[in-house]
């Protein structure tokens, strides 16, 4: 699923809050490039987001943030 696909899914289930964290995962140097192609950039999804599901707010975090809902 790339930042677009995700911000369809946002905006079809429409919640408050989503936190992108699955860009700082990785699958190695060739499968981020040849196989998920995988930018790791959360900002796409999160530009995405606001143009398809602008009532859903993104926060972006440092992985390992903990963070209280």
């Amino acid at each position: 699923m790339d930042a677009d696909e995700a911000a369809e899914l946002t905006a079809i289930l429409k919640p408050e809050l989503a936190i992108p964290h699955h860009y700082a995962f990785t699958k190695g140097f060739l499968g981020d490039r040849l196989i998920t192609h995988s930018d790791k950039d959360p900002l796409h999804y999160q530009d995405a987001a606001r143009d398809l599901a602008p009532e859903t707010h993104v926060r972006i975090i440092e992985p390992g943030t903990r963070i209280e809902l």
